[in-house]
C-alpha cells in the first residue's frame, strides 16, 4: 500500500542504522522479507547498492548470506522484465535490468552468467549487443574470465572508435576475480588508459572483493604517476580506493594520510571526507 518511494525510504533508513552499528545487518537482511515481491526501479536498485556495499564491508561469510538472498530474487526480477531489453520500455527497467543482471553474477547465479556469456560471444564475433545491457555482459565475461579475456578486450579497446564501448570496457577491466588479469589491468590503467578515463576501472575496482586487496598497494606503489592524473580525477582515485581499501590495514592507511597531508596539499577535502567514510566501514564491520 505503500508507494516506491515510502518503499525506498523505509529499507534505505534501515540500512543507514545499520551502517551506524544502531542495528545489527541481519535485521536489515530479515526487513527485506518484505520485498521479496519488490519490482519497482527505485527500491530495488537502492538494496542491490546496499547489499554490494555490506558484502564488501563485511566480509566472506556475509556474501555468501547476501548472495543466496540476491540470487533467486533477481533472477526472478530479470524472468519478469526480461534479460533482453525490449522496444519503449521504460528507461528505469533499462537501468534496473543492467544492475540486476551484473549482481546475479556477482552472487553465481547460473541465469545471469550463461545469458551474459552468449552475448559476449557474440560480441566478439562482430555482432551488435543492445547498448543497455552492454556493459554488464562485459562485466560478468570478465569476471567469470581470464586473462585471454583480458586480451580480448584489450584488442576490443584499442580499436574501438566507439567511447560509450570503451568506457564499458574499462569498467569491465575493473571485474576480473582471477588475480592474473586483475594486476595486469592495474598495469594498463598506467600504461594504456587516455588520462581522461585512467579513473574508472579504479573506482570500479574499488567494489570488487577480490580486487580490493591489491589497490592500496598499487596506490603506494605508484603514487607518482597517479598524482599526475587531472586533480579531479585524483581525487576520484583517492575517494574510492580509501574507504574500501583502507579496511585491510586501516592504522597504516591513516599514518600514511596524515603524514602525505602534512607534506601536500592534494585532495585534502576528499581524503579527509574518504577517512570518515573509512571509520564508517570500520564501525559497521565491528556492529556485526
Amino acid at each position: 500500500s505503500l508507494s516506491p518511494e515510502d518503499r525506498w525510504g523505509l529499507q534505505n533508513d534501515h540500512f543507514s542504522l545499520c551502517k551506524r552499528g544502531d542495528i545489527p545487518f541481519r535485521e536489515y537482511l530479515d526487513f527485506l522479507a518484505h520485498y521479496q515481491n519488490e519490482r519497482a526501479f527505485l527500491p530495488l536498485v537502492s538494496i542491490s547498492n546496499h547489499l554490494q556495499h555490506a558484502g564488501l564491508v563485511l566480509g566472506a561469510e556475509k556474501q555468501q548470506k547476501i548472495a543466496s538472498l540476491v540470487r533467486p530474487w533477481f533472477e526472478n526480477v530479470l524472468n519478469d522484465i526480461g534479460f533482453e531489453p525490449t522496444p519503449d520500455e521504460k528507461h528505469t527497467n533499462a537501468i534496473l535490468r543492467e544492475q540486476l543482471l551484473w549482481h546475479a553474477a556477482l552472487s553465481e547465479s547460473e541465469s545471469a552468467i550463461e545469458f551474459a556469456a552468449k552475448q559476449f560471444a557474440d560480441w566478439m564475433k562482430g555482432k551488435t549487443v543492445h547498448p543497455d545491457i552492454m556493459k554488464s555482459v562485459l562485466q560478468i565475461a570478465a569476471f567469470t574470465g581470464n586473462q585471454q579475456t583480458f586480451a580480448s578486450l584489450d584488442e576490443r579497446f584499442q580499436k574501438s572508435q566507439v567511447e560509450h564501448e570503451r568506457m564499458n570496457i574499462l569498467v569491465a577491466m575493473g571485474c576480473f576475480k582471477e588475480k592474473e588479469p586483475l594486476e595486469n589491468a592495474l598495469q594498463y590503467i598506467l600504461d594504456s588508459v587516455p588520462a581522461r578515463n585512467k579513473f574508472v576501472p579504479v573506482v570500479v575496482m574499488a567494489a570488487n572483493p577480490y580486487a580490493i586487496p591489491l589497490l592500496w598497494d598499487w596506490y603506494v606503489s605508484n603514487l607518482k604517476p597517479i598524482e599526475q592524473f587531472h586533480p579531479m580525477l585524483y581525487e576520484r582515485v583517492v575517494a574510492s580506493i580509501i574507504p574500501m581499501a583502507g579496511m585491510e590495514d586501516p592504522q597504516a592507511v591513516k599514518e600514511f594520510f596524515a603524514d602525505y597531508m602534512q607534506k601536500s596539499d592534494k585532495a585534502t577535502d576528499v581524503i579527509k571526507l574518504s577517512l570518515e567514510k573509512l571509520e564508517i566501514n570500520l564501525l559497521m564491520r565491528a556492529a556485526n
